[in-house]
Parts: C-alpha cells; structure tokens; sequence
C-alpha cells in the first residue's frame, strides 16, 4: 500500500465524521436562540473545513487539532448537559442522583465527536510513528 493511501482514507473517514456531525447539529438548530445557532453553524463550517483539509492534506498538526477539538466539543456537551433547560439536558432524579435519559441527538453527537477522537489519535500516532525511535534514545544508551 503506498505511503500516501493511508492517511488519504484517514482523511475521508475524517470528513465523513465531520459530516455526521455537521448535520446532527444543523438538525438541532431550531432548539438553539440565535447566538447559539449562529455559534454552530460557525463550528460546523469550521469542522467541515477541517475534514475537507484532512482529505486533502492530512498532518499530525491537523490530527491533534482535530482531538483537541473533538475533546473539547465532548467537554462543552457533557457541561450543557448539566444546565436546565437545555436541549442537552439529562432528565434526573432528584431523589437517587441517578441519570434516567439523555437528549438522543446529544448521546450520539458525544459518540461521534468520541470516535473521531479515537479516530484522529491512531492517525495521529500512524503519522508520526517513523519519527519515533524503536527504543528511547536513554534506554538504547543504558543497554550498550
């Protein structure tokens, strides 16, 4: 398989899950007031762009930003989720603690954004695996 084939699919499986994402939250809008609409089509212009550049020319600068950016989308959904009156929210039991539902397009947004984070660090560690040494430099040292 040549060199380039590989981060070339990594980079279409990148875009697909930008697009699943990109339209789980365009199907949320109409429960968004308009800063927070305006907000995500911003982001979601951005992510799209962000995978058509990982198609296009995919780098580990781009595949750690894109596990920054899913991370921090995973961290900004779960703290919704703890605001009433959100469209995240968690329907919760006040008298156990317990989570008894979750918004269905909040769970699988977090899974998506979850899979490209898993998704972006094996790329990430694929892209930069032949700048790595086999062993570390002061192990190689100790052992001669």
């Amino acid at each position: 398989m040549s060199h380039n084939v590989v981060p070339r699919v990594g980079g279409g499986v990148a875009l697909g899950l930008a697009m699943l994402s990109a339209a789980l939250h365009v199907a949320g809008l109409g429960h968004l007031g308009p800063v927070g609409a305006v907000l995500t089509l911003v982001m979601v212009v951005g992510c799209l762009g962000c995978g058509v550049h990982l198609l296009r020319t995919p780098s580990p600068r781009s595949w750690a930003m894109l596990v920054g950016m899913s991370s921090a989308m995973i961290a900004i959904h779960l703290a919704a989720m703890t605001m009433p009156m959100s469209h995240h929210s968690m329907a919760v039991s006040t008298h156990t603690g317990s989570v008894s539902a979750m918004s269905g397009s909040a769970g699988l947004t977090i899974a998506v954004a979850a899979i490209e984070v898993a998704f972006a660090t094996i790329m990430l560690w694929t892209s930069t695996a032949h700048s790595r040494p086999v062993i570390p430099a002061h192990l190689s040292e100790a052992l001669s």
